[in-house]
C-alpha cells in the first residue's frame, strides 16, 4: 500500500469501454488465483488503480474491481512520520451549493468520500487535515477527515481491505499548513543522533531562476522511516552562467 514493494505480473483489464462517465473510472482485473487483494494498487495506463472489491474466483482465475486514484495525499502520524497514499475521491456533496455561513461570513463547503488501502498507517488518517488540490506544487485547499467508516470494507487478512473516510472542506492555516511540503498541521520532530547516510534531503522549488521573477525554495530532512527531523543547515548558492 505504500509502494515500497512493486512487482510485475500479468493481468487482464476489462471494462475499458464505458457507457457513462462514472463507469469510466472503474475497471475489472483478471489474474491468477492468489494474486489480488483489496487495497493493492495496479499501475495501468500511467495511473494507479486501487483494487476495491472482494476478489472472487471461478477455480481458474480470480477477478476484482478497480477504481481510479486521482490524487496522492500526504499527512503525518502522531510521531511525525510522513504517510503518503494514492487515493480515490468521490463527491459526497452532489447537491451542495459550495457555500455556507450567515449574514456576516461566507465559507466554501465541499465533501469527498476518500478510499485508501487498509493498513496500520492508513488508520492514522482519521481526524487529520490534508491538502486536496489540483495544484500539487502550491496547494491551498484543505480538507479535514471528519468521519471514518473503518469496518465497512474489511475483507479479512487473506483478501485485504479498504479504508473509507469523509473529508470536509475547511480553512487554510497560514501558521501550521505547509504548501511547499504538501502537509497540513506540520510538526517537526527533534533530531537525535542520526547517521547522516540515513538522512534524506529534499529541496522544493523551481529548477530555474528567471530575471525579474520571484522564486522561493524550502528544504526538508527525513530519516529512513520518513519522519521529519530538525537538522541545522546553511544555503550554499552557486551561480552558473
Amino acid at each position: 500500500s505504500d509502494l515500497t514493494e512493486i512487482g510485475l505480473t500479468r493481468v487482464i483489464i476489462q471494462d475499458n469501454f464505458a457507457n457513462t462517465q462514472l463507469k469510466s473510472l472503474e475497471r475489472s482485473a483478471l489474474a491468477p488465483i492468489g494474486t489480488l487483494k483489496a487495497g493493492m494498487y495496479i499501475g495501468y495506463e500511467d495511473r494507479y488503480w486501487l483494487v476495491s472489491g472482494y476478489p472472487g474466483n471461478n477455480g481458474i482465475c480470480e477477478k476484482a474491481t478497480l477504481i481510479l486514484c486521482q490524487l496522492k495525499i500526504k499527512w503525518q502520524n502522531n510521531s511525525g512520520k510522513i504517510i503518503e497514499r494514492w487515493a480515490n475521491f468521490v463527491s459526497a456533496s452532489k447537491y451542495d451549493i459550495g457555500e455556507n455561513g450567515n449574514y456576516y461570513i461566507t465559507l466554501t463547503s465541499n465533501n469527498f468520500t476518500v478510499w485508501i488501502p487498509e493498513d496500520d498507517d492508513g488508520e492514522t488518517l482519521d481526524g487529520k487535515r490534508i491538502f486536496v488540490d489540483r495544484n500539487v506544487n502550491n496547494p491551498h485547499k484543505v480538507f479535514k477527515i471528519t468521519r471514518s467508516d473503518d469496518v465497512l470494507y474489511l475483507y479479512g487478512e487473506s483478501h485485504g481491505g479498504i479504508l473509507s473516510f469523509i473529508a470536509d472542506k475547511t480553512e487554510f492555516n497560514n501558521d501550521t499548513d505547509r504548501p511547499d511540503l504538501g502537509l497540513c498541521d506540520y510538526v517537526t520532530v527533534p533530531s537525535k543522533d542520526i547517521n547522516p547516510e540515513d538522512v534524506k534531503v529534499e529541496i522544493v522549488g523551481s529548477s530555474f531562476l528567471k530575471c525579474g521573477q520571484e522564486e522561493a525554495w524550502s528544504v526538508s530532512f527525513t530519516d529512513k522511516n520518513g519522519t521529519i527531523i530538525n537538522q541545522g543547515f546553511e544555503w550554499n548558492i552557486i551561480f552558473k552562467y
